[in-house]
């Protein structure tokens, strides 16, 4: 806080470098920690207060007109949203279905669909077929027998 110079008692105050350029900085190196003026380096809290109200005000407005003006749209999009989300839960639990494909024929057509288009798709291009004569149970409705 003081020193002697030229045989004098003098009182030396460093103000707050805010912000600190190298030759404030340089003057004051060696300096005593304190001989700063902590005083100077105050916060300016009505321009956070300012910036904080702004930047609060501008976000409801862009909140209310984009309600305003895009509400059906925001609508739409979150029941997308949720129709995308219960259905990717959905198929995660739901078991591989058991047939490929659903052979429906005439019963005048079971013979060539028997002795030709089953062996071609099951046994040449590797697909499970579901038949009426093989794949369903006598007595029970088709549906039944499926789930």
């Amino acid at each position: 806080m003081s020193g002697l110079a030229n045989g004098q008692l003098m009182t030396r105050k460093h103000k707050c470098l805010t912000p600190p350029t190298l030759s404030a900085t340089k003057a004051l190196k060696g300096k005593k920690l304190l001989d700063l003026d902590v005083r100077a380096c105050t916060v300016d809290i009505e321009f956070i207060y300012f910036i904080t109200t702004t930047c609060t005000l501008l976000l409801f407005m862009v909140v209310t007109f984009t309600y305003h003006f895009l509400r059906w749209q925001l609508s739409y999009a979150y029941y997308i949203f949720l129709a995308l989300l219960f259905d990717t839960k959905y198929k995660n639990k739901q078991a591989p279905n058991q047939y490929d494909a659903f052979i429906s024929y005439n019963t005048h057509d079971e013979p060539w669909v028997i002795k030709e288009l089953v062996p071609k798709l099951e046994e040449e291009q590797g697909f499970r077929l579901c038949l009426n004569h093989r794949d369903f149970e006598p007595g029970e409705t088709a549906f039944c027998t499926r789930h």
